[in-house]
């Protein structure tokens, strides 16, 4: 319970008891990660049926779930995906690429990549909402099967960010990632595992082509996530789980949301 409530308390905003940060409590902290992208999918699908009830125009559903994500978890995976952003850009040695990521200041290619990420993350989801108005799934209307594959890829999406802290290697021995690999990495590692045959089992329920492609756009993304930790930095930090975590969140939704459009066209 302890782990649960460290969970909630470090990756999200959501209030909840605060307990102490102790290599008790944060044992199995990583476990209940995924359970924070759990809750964010959850209120996603909320927020989709709730808009089509009161007929909300796409415009402002897409700014509302543009903004929930960032809400929920209070920007700290964002922080990360600019950082490194900021790093990969600088194109400096790989000392000076692990200093840019500890820089509070924030720089101009981050500053760019945000306008880019957030513009495009608004037209999808605006796409996703406009093509999903005709759905209805077990009675929701307005929504659509790839609109639920999407909802619980924030579950998976962590499960694979948590999987990678304690089996890739580490760029450096201090910082949150190193933090939470002190963990019973052992016991840490089958329960993600156990939550990863979850998420594949969610998706072919749900849909077995677009849950397919959610997950194979995962893997591809995370093979990508450490090609580019080991080339550039050396190895994994907090930062760069969270720039593959935001990365993968775009490139899941672009996928399923094209991937409709050519359903219905051809």
């Amino acid at each position: 319970m302890r782990s649960l409530l460290l969970a909630f308390s470090t990756y999200s905003r959501i209030p909840v008891p605060r307990v102490k940060w102790d290599e008790k409590s944060n044992r199995y902290a990583l476990c209940f990660f995924p359970f924070v992208g759990a809750v964010i999918g959850a209120l996603e699908l909320l927020l989709f049926a709730v808009a089509w009830k009161l007929a909300l125009v796409p415009t402002l559903t897409a700014a509302l779930c543009t903004i929930l994500p960032l809400s929920v978890t209070g920007g700290i995976h964002m922080d990360g995906y600019l950082d490194v952003t900021d790093a990969k850009s600088s194109w400096k040695d790989r000392e000076e690429k692990l200093k840019i990521l500890k820089d509070p200041h924030v720089g101009a290619f981050a500053v760019i990549a945000a306008c880019v990420y957030f513009l495009a993350y608004f037209g999808l989801t605006e796409a996703a909402i406009s093509y999903g108005a005709s759905y209805a799934f077990f009675g929701f209307y307005g929504i659509g099967r790839y609109q639920v594959v999407f909802a619980l890829s924030f579950m998976y999406e962590r499960v694979l960010s948590g999987l990678s802290v304690v089996t890739l290697r580490l760029a450096k021995s201090d910082g949150m990632a190193a933090e939470e690999a002190r963990t019973d990495a052992g016991r840490v590692r089958i329960i993600l595992l156990f939550e990863l045959v979850l998420c594949v089992l969610l998706f072919a329920v749900v849909d077995v082509f677009y849950g397919e492609l959610a997950m194979v756009v995962g893997l591809l993304s995370f093979a990508r996530y450490r090609h580019v930790a080991y080339k550039y930095f050396g190895g994994i930090t907090g930062d760069l789980a969270g720039w593959f975590l935001q990365g993968t969140e775009i490139a899941i939704l672009f996928t399923l949301v094209f991937s409709e459009r050519l359903m219905t066209l051809f």
